[in-house]
């Protein structure tokens, strides 16, 4: 192998990045931490039933959460065998749906929720893939 070819290997290493917005403390492993749907689709709940969201912070949950049901797929999770633990991180590329997550987690940080954002280049072990996120099953460290 050349060194102009681990140069180019260096630089897709440095492109391949996965997120994952998780609710949850700091100090929490990351493998106990759900994403941040759940709480989005709680607080979503809580306008449906007239339960406290000013006017524009409740229309941008809203809008959040259509975009992101009509434009980003989800996974096999019930037609799979894959194992309880399994979750998914977004591609560093997919960047609109990744535009979408900051804004819902910009909205729970707002409304006293524990909101981290995790970031690496090796989240798993990968069972599924699209063009906007891996699921796998989480290494003990990320």
């Amino acid at each position: 192998m050349t060194l102009a070819a681990l140069g180019d290997l260096d630089q897709l290493v440095e492109r391949t990045m996965y997120l994952r917005f998780v609710a949850g403390a700091d100090w929490e492993h990351h493998r106990r931490l759900q994403g941040v749907f759940a709480d989005s689709y709680a607080l979503k709940n809580r306008i449906l039933y007239g339960d406290g969201l000013e006017p524009q912070g409740a229309w941008w949950l809203l809008e959040t959460l259509d975009w992101l049901d009509e434009n980003l797929p989800v996974p096999p999770f019930r037609e799979s065998a894959w194992p309880e633990e399994s979750v998914c991180w977004f591609k560093a590329e997919a960047n609109e749906s990744i535009n979408r997550m900051w804004a819902l987690t910009r909205i729970l940080r707002e409304h006293g929720h524990l909101v981290r954002v995790l970031k690496t280049r090796n989240p798993g072990k990968v069972l599924f893939e699209d063009d906007h996120q891996l699921v796998v099953i989480q290494w003990r460290q990320i």
